[in-house]
């Protein structure tokens, strides 16, 4: 990592610098849980089950032989491979993993920044800003691909612009890891295309033949497999997630996404639940896009933020478990709003005389004081949701997974959520939340699971429960949302509930998301059919 006119010992302090305050947050929020006990999501135990079935059985999927079937991003799930192989603790090897995807990506981000012609303090401030953005650095103790994602798309970015062959390449291989681990991440190849066009046939082959290859290899397997190109995952998300907006359009769907993405960076980026404080930041913000487009690399990292975010709002409008489905967010607006932020004092103390050094000086401490009061608290919120939400996944998710260890070897067992539940009882057990098969879907949307669980002659099933009991009406209650109670000849006899207590519930999932107040154990029976005299 180098600039032109930056001095080699100033650059390296630079880097030391931002290194250490990435650290610093990424620790912060993980003393939560420092013994690293367990993940604050279910998903993230849904990658570490597909990962043990690949190492296991060979198959990139949730149970043998289904392929594709809760497998949302193939490059994560082959690196958390490696961990099991070894036998490390899922936990903590994706911890590290994803610890040196955050640092890396805070050097990258401060590379592209001096590529761009920013002077070290500012290129600095605008890294720090974006990789302590306290949303950001949970990603990386979250257990998923976000901060892979994040950073395949910045290393994309960076050797995009590089203008060496060797950074051709790596552009490409950049792009193709960006593509495995996420579908969508394909897309920024044709943005890069648009907004820097590659010359001759040397440098289009360099960048663009292994991210192509990439993606249509896993397409074929994708299309053998499972007979469709969209993920196995797509369908039950989009259940999921917009079932309880049936009956908004999608311009409506795109606006509540807007909204909540509001408030989470409101709340969970600024440090605040204010809206008067958003706005002002969110002007900070567009004086600091304003000048940020003027430079290529910055324009290209803006662009496609906005690109991933339109990806979403087209195909599943919602930001996902703590903000993961768009992870480049939090850390750009934050790195806008300090550089809005910093134009603007200094802007105000050009006109007060005051001499360039000093108002820089002044601009720099404005910025870094009104991040302590902040960001620097979100931190610490982040700190105890995330201690929460692995307290809650245990003590549910993983705490039934161990109950149903213990049923008669030969039952069959239907669960909802299938991550720690699939991790700790290590059964093969049949998924019923749309992330196995495209043809569970409609019948999730006409409410009639049931009628599979009678099919496939299931004696168990594990249904996640919200705060109202079985028959309420809400979104956290699944056994209402499956339509297990509308079935008139299912027959469910509670035996077993696991929970946490409810105030640590609400303080992981407003942050989080993590997963609903408690999961239910149920054996299921049949009446007869009546036959007609």
């Amino acid at each position: 990592m180098s600039a032109e006119g930056v001095d080699e010992k100033q650059l390296r302090l630079a880097a030391l610098a931002l290194f250490a305050v990435q650290l610093a947050a990424l620790l912060l929020i993980q003393s939560g849980d420092p013994a690293l006990s367990g993940f604050p999501l279910d998903d993230a135990w849904i990658h570490a089950l597909v990962a043990r079935t690949l190492v296991e059985h060979g198959t990139l999927g949730i149970a043998p032989g289904q392929h594709g079937a809760g497998a949302t991003s193939t490059l994560w799930a082959l690196l958390l491979a490696a961990g099991e192989a070894l036998g490390v603790s899922p936990p903590r090897f994706a911890f590290v993993l994803n610890a040196l995807f955050l640092l890396g990506s805070g050097q990258l981000l401060l590379a592209l920044l001096l590529r761009d012609g920013l002077p070290l303090r500012r290129a600095l401030l605008l890294a720090c800003a974006a990789g302590v953005a306290p949303n950001f650095a949970w990603f990386a103790c979250s257990g998923m691909e976000a901060t892979l994602v994040a950073f395949a798309s910045i290393g994309a970015i960076y050797a995009w612009f590089a203008g060496k062959s060797g950074s051709d390449l790596g552009a490409g291989a950049a792009l193709a890891a960006l593509s495995l681990a996420r579908p969508e991440g394909i897309v920024l190849l044709p943005l890069l295309c648009l907004l820097s066009r590659p010359h001759g046939v040397t440098q289009w082959s360099r960048r663009v033949l292994l991210p192509l290859l990439v993606v249509l290899v896993q397409a074929v397997v994708q299309l053998v497999n499972t007979g469709q190109l969209a993920p196995n995952t797509l369908g039950g998300r989009r259940w999921m997630w917009l079932a309880p907006l049936d009956g908004l359009s999608s311009v409506e769907k795109v606006g509540v996404l807007v909204i909540d993405w509001i408030n989470r960076l409101s709340e969970f980026t600024l440090g605040r639940l204010d809206y008067f404080s958003f706005w002002l930041a969110a002007g900070f913000a567009v004086i600091g896009a304003a000048n940020a487009v003027r430079l290529p690399r910055q324009r290209a990292l803006l662009a496609w933020g906005l690109v991933h975010l339109g990806i979403y709002a087209v195909l599943l409008p919602t930001f996902g478990h703590g903000g993961r489905y768009q992870p480049l967010l939090p850390a750009l607006f934050l790195m806008l709003c300090a550089g809005g932020l910093l134009q603007a004092v200094e802007l105000a103390l050009f006109f007060t005389r005051l001499p360039a050094a000093r108002a820089t000086q002044v601009a720099l401490l404005a910025t870094v004081a009104l991040g302590i009061l902040g960001p620097g608290q979100a931190l610490f919120a982040w700190r105890r949701a995330h201690a929460e939400s692995v307290a809650h996944v245990t003590a549910t998710e993983v705490a039934m997974g161990e109950a149903l260890a213990r049923l008669p070897a030969g039952a069959t067992i239907a669960s909802f959520d299938i991550g720690g539940i699939g991790y700790f009882s290590r059964r093969t057990i049949l998924e019923i939340g749309g992330l196995s098969s495209p043809a569970m879907v409609p019948l999730l949307w006409q409410g009639k699971i049931a009628s599979l669980l009678e099919q496939r002659r299931v004696e168990y099933v594990v249904v996640p429960l919200g705060l109202g009991g079985p028959e309420a009406q809400e979104p956290w209650n699944f056994s209402y949302r499956l339509g297990l109670l509308a079935a008139p000849r299912l027959k469910l006899d509670h035996l077993i509930s696991f929970a946490s207590p409810l105030r640590s519930w609400r303080l992981g999932v407003r942050a989080s998301m993590h997963c609903a107040p408690r999961q239910d154990l149920y054996r299921v029976s049949f009446t007869p059919k009546q036959v007609a005299p």
